[in-house]
């Protein structure tokens, strides 16, 4: 049997589940302010798997759990991808006013 600390699958995996919902969907100012605690328990909870001894019946779910952190990883990603193009159409959109207002001033 492995000894040392013990993971707590199950909790992450709410966690986890928690972050995953919230990237998926609309991202709000607090998701952001919120967005430090995810990644510092993100690396966290790689960090614990990586050194933590495991008995071999809990080898099935840690290598389950490393699999949902690296969806919810992708799950950021394509998020932050997704707002990257957002603000870049709001950018084109917005230069794109400034100009007609200046036509239209300019007469």
């Amino acid at each position: 049997m492995a000894t040392g600390p013990r993971v707590d699958f199950l909790a992450w995996q709410e966690r986890l589940e928690q972050f995953n919902a919230a990237i998926k969907g609309h991202i709000t100012q607090e998701d952001w302010e919120n967005l430090s605690v995810l990644l510092n328990e993100r690396q966290a909870w790689l960090e614990a798997l990586a050194t933590m001894p495991l008995a071999e019946s809990e080898k099935p779910q840690a290598k389950q759990f490393a699999r949902n952190v690296a969806e919810l990883d992708n799950a950021f990603l394509a998020q932050i991808q997704h707002l990257q193009a957002q603000a870049k159409t709001n950018q084109l959109a917005f230069e794109k006013g400034k100009r007609a207002l200046r036509a239209y001033r300019a007469g």
